[in-house]
């Protein structure tokens, strides 16, 4: 791919990447919140009490959708949508009941609209399902796009090989477009019995000029168990996790045993994660038992 050419799916694939903290192209499983806002292509299929917008900032209406659903919702406990409206697909129908501004039910499931004495809502979205389908397309067209991204020449990855050791990443330069990048195997980077903690280090003649660090981590089959994301970079939501992607184009299968700093993009992949993602989340599907949560992730207008 040659720098500063993107194409419509790919401007697209960037805007809806950067206006979700979740996106899943299939179905959503949770125990847990997800802080901002939350688009379910497919259906959510867990029972169990979860939370919606508990940190989306300052909506511009309440009637600003935080929370929509394409699919079908089971039966279960209720869910809270702590700000903005709910907003359900057209194919299945939803039977919707409004028992008080703030409580409502979608196919016989509790939904509480907390800012419902503001203007929330549960309503149809008309648009759900065409927005879904210009989602999976643009995101897959997005990724691809980020894996054909070549290293950045002078960029560095230390990674131990023969006893234990830290495994950093060493941001050296930036393409045309404020991008440096990274190619690796997935499981080197998470799943490395050798690795006791992951960093990012930058250099400071481009700190001020970089807008975003691509990792790109080849594998189908990819857990995340050994070491720990550590420093400055990862450790702040509006420099490094903000302005980092883990781009994951080849798996179909991620496990997510340690804390995620930064946005992940694998869209054929069926995900789990028992602790927290801190970043902007599009996945194909997701189980998960931890929180989704902010920061969403700042993105250049090209790649």
């Amino acid at each position: 791919m040659i720098d500063g050419q993107c194409n419509e799916n790919v401007i697209e694939g960037l805007n809806w990447f950067g206006s979700y903290n979740l996106i899943t192209l299939g179905d959503f499983s949770t125990t847990s919140i997800v802080q901002n806002r939350t688009i379910v292509c497919g259906s959510i299929t867990s029972g169990d009490s979860a939370t919606f917008a508990s940190d989306v900032g300052q909506l511009s209406s309440p009637l600003n959708y935080t929370l929509q659903l394409n699919g079908n919702i089971v039966q279960g406990n209720p869910l809270q949508v702590q700000q903005g409206s709910f907003g359900v697909g057209t194919n299945p129908s939803h039977n919707i009941t409004k028992s008080s501004s703030v409580q409502y039910t979608i196919d016989g499931r509790q939904i509480n609209m907390n800012d419902g004495n503001d203007g929330s809502t549960v309503n149809v979205d008309n648009n759900l399902s065409n927005n879904c389908k210009s989602i999976t397309t643009s995101l897959t067209q997005l990724s691809e796009s980020l894996s054909q991204l070549t290293d950045t020449p002078t960029n560095n990855v230390s990674i131990p090989t023969i006893q234990s050791g830290p495994l950093n990443f060493y941001v050296n330069a930036i393409n045309s477009n404020g991008i440096s990048v990274f190619n690796l195997n997935g499981n080197t980077v998470l799943n490395n019995n050798l690795v006791q903690q992951i960093e990012m280090i930058v250099d400071s003649s481009i700190s001020s000029t970089l807008k975003l660090v691509v990792i790109n981590l080849s594998g189908t089959s990819i857990s995340f168990n050994q070491g720990n994301l550590v420093g400055t970079w990862f450790n702040s939501d509006q420099t490094g996790r903000s302005h980092t992607v883990w781009n994951l184009p080849q798996a179909t299968t991620l496990t997510i045993n340690r804390n995620w700093m930064g946005s992940l993009l694998a869209p054929y992949a069926n995900a789990t994660n028992t602790v927290e993602i801190d970043g902007a989340t599009a996945v194909y599907s997701l189980a998960a038992t931890a929180g989704i949560d902010n920061p969403p992730i700042i993105l250049p207008n090209c790649v």
